[in-house]
């Protein structure tokens, strides 16, 4: 998340954290159609509820189709904001995930173009994820990489961790394990690393170490998961 999706918003409604399109929306309509052959169309509105003072009248509409048959997952989703930053201002976002999986072994890729417009122009930023999850009995080995291309734009504006211009982009790599001491219990533990470009700002999605430009990051984790 600190890649795709430019940031984590965990609960936000359409005035806070508003570059983000990783969301917990509140107060939105949500409809999914039955299912036709493994396709899926699923649509969400979130409404303009709020009154900034700047005039602008924020709202969300997102859409996605989403295939499922067998070990062949894969969908195709597009947001946009509207007044979000600002009136008259609308950002987009689209992604093209797929996974499969392949006996013990669950492989996933997908890209994502971001489209934000700013007082000093358009801005965009191409990212990329992919994903290795490989099942040994109780273990479980987890591998992901997510790549953040360099923004483009003339503005100089940042939003969120996108700036445009050479050597902003980053790299974030996630080396997991997982050990089931039961169908509801295991432990796991995991490395995260996180590589900025000379002049990329990059930072974790959430419980952020407030990142400087060209800055690494790097976090470890251990814990226990039990499903109730």
């Amino acid at each position: 998340m600190s890649i795709m999706g430019n940031g984590s918003a965990a609960s936000a409604n359409n005035l806070s954290d508003t570059t983000s399109f990783d969301r917990r929306q509140q107060n939105s309509l949500h409809y999914w159609t039955p299912a036709w052959h493994g396709l899926t169309l699923r649509v969400a509105h979130g409404f303009n509820e709020e009154s900034p003072a700047n005039g602008a009248k924020p709202s969300l509409t997102s859409g996605s189709l989403v295939f499922e048959r067998g070990s062949l997952y894969a969908t195709l989703a597009h947001e946009r904001h509207r007044e979000y930053r600002g009136p008259g201002l609308k950002d987009w976002g689209t992604k093209l995930g797929a996974a499969w999986q392949l006996g013990p072994a669950r492989l996933a890729a997908a890209v994502e173009q971001l489209h934000y417009e700013t007082t000093g122009g358009e801005l965009a930023r191409r990212s990329y994820y992919v994903s290795l999850t490989r099942q040994f009995g109780p273990h479980a080995v987890k591998l992901g990489v997510a790549k953040a291309r360099d923004g483009k734009g003339a503005t100089a504006e940042q939003v969120g961790f996108v700036r445009a211009g050479d050597d902003t982009g980053a790299v974030h790599a996630t080396l997991g394990y997982d050990y089931a001491l039961s169908k509801r219990t295991s432990v796991f533990a995991f490395y995260t690393h996180l590589r900025n470009d000379s002049r990329g700002s990059y930072d974790f999605a959430i419980n952020s170490l407030d990142a400087t430009t060209g800055s690494r990051a790097a976090g470890a984790a251990l814990g226990l998961s039990h499903a109730f």
